[in-house]
């Protein structure tokens, strides 16, 4: 997809409205999963009902034309990762 400063208003709308359902999608997704903090993991773990599970799946189906509508329009996102601190176990 190229980036263009003048498109057709159909597709402007089409691409309106992709991105209002991604959106959808995402905050369904956030309000069916819960928080493990109790997990022996030192990462919280993310429990998933099944909505969440088939939201995710359409998440990630639509992620390269959200993506592509974005490039499009100029815009490059940037996604940081920072690992969690060094945990110390004492004793043993």
């Amino acid at each position: 997809m190229k980036i263009y400063n003048k498109i057709p208003v159909w597709e402007n709308k089409n691409r309106l409205k992709l991105l209002y359902k991604f959106r959808e999608l995402i905050d369904t997704y956030f309000n069916n999963v819960e928080v493990d903090y109790m997990s022996v993991n030192p990462h919280a773990d993310i429990i998933e009902n099944e909505t969440a599970r088939q939201v995710r799946i359409e998440i990630n189906r639509s992620l390269s034309e959200v993506r592509e509508v974005l490039h499009s329009a100029g815009i490059h996102p940037v996604i940081q990762y920072t690992p969690p601190p060094a945990t110390v176990v004492v004793g043993s």
